[in-house]
Parts: structure tokens; C-alpha cells; sequence
């Protein structure tokens, strides 16, 4: 069997995982950066297949021929994320450059011009090589190629084919050598690619739908009942996540807290949430971690705690909010929407922010609007939303309550009620058009 059947095998499998990455960056993500990268290594593999491609590469396909294509698995007929598809992706496309690099060191093909950095535009298939410089025509001098340049010399059909090739200063072993060492390269651009790709698509994306009532927690807001006795009853009363803000705590403290928090929120198959601490959230087993805008990017914050547990960010624009979604961010707090006594805020983003983030396409991550909720100001929140899903964090509407468990029915049923309303106007609207 000709190598050239093998390495055309493999550069289809390459190219079309490169072509499914790149959507996912484009379509997913809205990533111009990434997408740009992705285009970038597709280039430049076409550009490296193209002394194949002058071979005679295609004429050794052979599809009906070939038993591979009638062999599959179960897990090859069913993803259930974006990422699925795009980590599937990934890995053939790392597999499939690591054969052709293999197999091009069996190839005497011409040596291969070095590809330009990622990033810069090129025609697809040319590298557009730089003219070899003194440096350039001097032999290599690895062990390697200094055994395959003796024996080449010592044959005058070697130097025949010197004088021949492209480049005639390289023997045919270093001409192989340089072909492979370029598919290695590809090899590893594509490893940070997937790194990069692979941590903007949470496993959650598509599958998390966010939480309906999340009680921003803290022990000075907590008027008429303890903490404990606040979040034991909000929870009772509907509220989905609570998530843990104390500034104040030891980590001694906050770790204990956190954990005696969680044990409450499991009893009633609702989640956690740390705020600022990834470690704490891990050690305490929560089910999330929240970061503002000066904390640790996501990325770091993911060495610390995995993909188990959800990353939320908080977001005041728009353009913070496309950048959780390229950095994977689980979830984002939306605003602040209006004023509240509990955190001074110079500038609000009003309920304008919530319809643009609730309509930008492509979709981003759920929604928990933040500041000032109340059952006067919902209503406010449920028009912007327009029909669409979204959550709300509130503090002290239900820490500061003498009912937390009527406090967080009533905003509940004011959400549900509101959204139900909503609902029928958009549907008596459609039926009239």
C-alpha cells in the first residue's frame, strides 16, 4: 500500500475537523480570535499538503475499496453537546496529523517551506517562503543526517538527485526529515487550539438552563433570623441556589459555613454557590463558583475546580458578557438592573442590558439578573426579557425579610404570573398578525 493512500485518509479527516472547529468558533462562540487560529492551521495544512497533492495523492483514493468505512461505534452516532462534537473534533484532528507526520518520513517528497505564524492571511496551499540565506544551504548536523548525507555523497545518482531537488543543498533524508518536523508542528498548534476551544464550550452549554431565584446570602443582612435559618427557609419556599457571600470569615469560618450550607441545599435538590473562592467552592463540594470582573479568569479558576462545577461571571455590557461566553463561563449575572441599598452602584445598566443580552445571537449564557430586584421592579425585568428565560439574584428583599419564605413565594409567583402574562400577549399578538 502506497503511504499516499494513507496521509490522503488523514488529511480528510484533518481538514474536516479543522472545518467543524472553526464553526463552533464562529457560530458558538462568535470568537474572531480563535476562528481566526482555526483558519489559520487549515491553511497552513493544505499548504503542507500540497507536495502530496503534486505526488499524486488523490490517484491512490480508494472509498469503496477501503474496510474502514464500514466500522463504527456506538458513541460515534450520538453527541450530546457542541462541545461532544467539537472535542470529537479536535482529537481526530490530532490523530490525523500525527499519521500523516509518521508517514511523511517514508515519503521522498521535496522539503516543505516553514508555514507562516498564525494569524497572517495567505492564499490556502502556499506558504510563500522566504529565499534561503547562507545560513539556509548549510548541511544539518544531527547524527542523524550527517550518516544519510555521507552515504549520498558517496553516490553519484545522490548527487544527481541534489542537484535536482528544490532545494539542493538538502539530502533526501533531510528533505523527509523537514517534511515531518512541519506536520509536528501543526501537530502542536492544534493541542493549544483544542485547549483553547475546548475550555470556551462548557460541558454545560446548551444543557444548563440557569436557576429561577438565587438568594445572594450574607450574614449582615439578616435582620430577623440567622443565616442559617434565612437560607433553610428560602429554600423550603422555591429558591433553586443560594450563593454564599462573606467577605468578613476566616477561611477557617467560610469553609465550615460553605459546607453546612451545601449539606442544606442538597436536602432540598438545590445548588451552591461561592463567591470569589474557587477554593473553598471545591473543598466544600458546591455546586458553583461566582467571579467578578477583577477576580481570577475562568480559565485559572477551572484548574481549581474542574468542569463539575458551574462558573459564573458578573457582567454590566455586552461586550463582558461575549467575553464570559469565549471563556466559558457557565452562567452570568446580568447588571446591575436598579438601585439597591445593598451595594453601591455608580452606574446601572438598566433593564436595556437584559433585552440585549437575552437577544444576542449567538445565544449566551443563562441569565441571572442582579440589583434591586423586587416585586415592583420585575415587571420591569419580565417586558425587557420579551418571552425569553432568565433568572434573578436577590439579597436583601429576602435576608432582610421577617417572612424569608413569603418573601421569596411572592417574588416567585410574581415571576411566574408576570412570565405567564407575557406569554399570552406575545401569543394573542402572533394570532393577530
Amino acid at each position: 500500500m502506497s503511504s499516499l493512500r494513507l496521509i490522503d485518509a488523514n488529511a480528510n479527516r484533518a481538514r474536516e475537523a479543522l472545518r467543524v472547529m472553526e464553526d463552533a468558533a464562529r457560530f458558538e462562540l462568535d470568537d474572531a480570535d480563535l476562528c481566526a487560529r482555526i483558519k489559520s492551521l487549515r491553511h497552513d495544512l493544505a499548504g503542507a499538503l500540497a507536495q502530496f497533492e503534486r505526488a499524486g495523492m488523490i490517484a491512490w483514493r480508494d472509498t469503496t475499496g477501503d474496510v474502514g468505512t464500514q466500522i463504527t461505534t456506538t458513541s460515534e452516532s450520538s453527541r450530546a453537546t457542541i462541545r461532544d462534537i467539537a472535542a470529537a473534533s479536535a482529537k481526530r484532528l490530532t490523530e490525523a496529523l500525527r499519521v500523516i507526520e509518521e508517514h511523511a518520513k517514508l515519503t521522498p517528497a521535496a522539503s516543505i517551506p516553514q508555514p507562516s505564524p498564525p494569524g497572517r492571511g495567505q492564499g490556502e496551499g502556499s506558504f510563500s517562503p522566504s529565499p534561503p540565506t547562507l545560513e539556509d544551504q548549510k548541511p544539518r548536523t544531527t547524527a542523524a543526517t550527517q550518516i544519510k548525507s555521507a552515504h549520498t555523497s558517496e553516490s553519484s545518482e545522490g548527487e544527481e538527485e541534489r542537484r535536482k531537488s528544490p532545494h539542493p543543498a538538502l539530502s533526501q533524508g533531510e528533505r523527509v526529515e523537514s517534511a515531518a518536523s512541519i506536520f509536528e508542528s501543526l501537530r502542536y498548534r492544534a493541542y493549544d487550539i483544542e485547549k483553547q476551544l475546548l475550555l470556551a464550550l462548557s460541558p454545560s452549554r446548551g444543557v444548563f438552563k440557569g436557576w429561577r431565584l438565587c438568594l445572594l446570602l450574607t450574614e449582615s443582612l439578616c435582620e430577623h433570623h440567622t443565616w442559617l435559618d434565612v437560607a433553610r427557609l428560602a429554600l423550603e419556599a422555591g429558591a433553586d441556589c443560594i450563593q454564599l457571600r462573606e467577605k468578613e470569615l476566616t477561611d477557617r469560618e467560610l469553609l465550615a459555613r460553605a459546607r453546612s450550607l451545601v449539606d442544606v441545599a442538597n436536602a432540598h435538590n438545590a445548588a451552591v454557590v461561592i463567591n470569589d473562592r474557587p477554593d473553598i467552592a471545591r473543598l466544600s463540594g458546591a455546586a458553583g463558583l461566582h467571579l467578578g470582573q477583577t477576580d481570577m479568569p475562568v480559565c485559572d479558576a477551572r484548574r481549581i475546580v474542574g468542569f463539575d462545577t458551574l462558573i459564573g461571571v458578573s457582567t454590566s455590557c455586552i461586550e463582558q458578557a461575549k467575553q464570559a461566553l469565549r471563556d466559558g463561563a457557565d452562567i452570568c449575572g446580568v447588571g446591575p438592573m436598579f438601585a439597591s441599598a445593598t451595594k453601591h452602584k455608580p452606574e446601572l445598566a438598566d433593564p436595556d442590558y437584559l433585552r440585549e443580552y437575552l437577544h444576542h445571537d449567538p445565544p449566551l449564557p443563562p441569565a441571572l439578573a442582579i440589583s434591586g430586584v423586587t416585586e415592583e421592579t420585575l415587571p420591569q425585568l419580565i417586558e425587557a426579557a420579551g418571552g425569553r428565560p432568565f433568572g434573578v439574584a436577590v439579597s436583601s428583599a429576602i435576608c432582610a425579610a421577617r417572612d424569608p419564605a413569603q418573601a421569596t413565594r411572592l417574588l416567585l409567583e410574581a415571576i411566574e404570573h408576570m412570565k405567564k402574562k407575557t406569554t399570552e400577549t406575545q401569543r394573542h399578538k402572533e394570532s393577530m398578525s
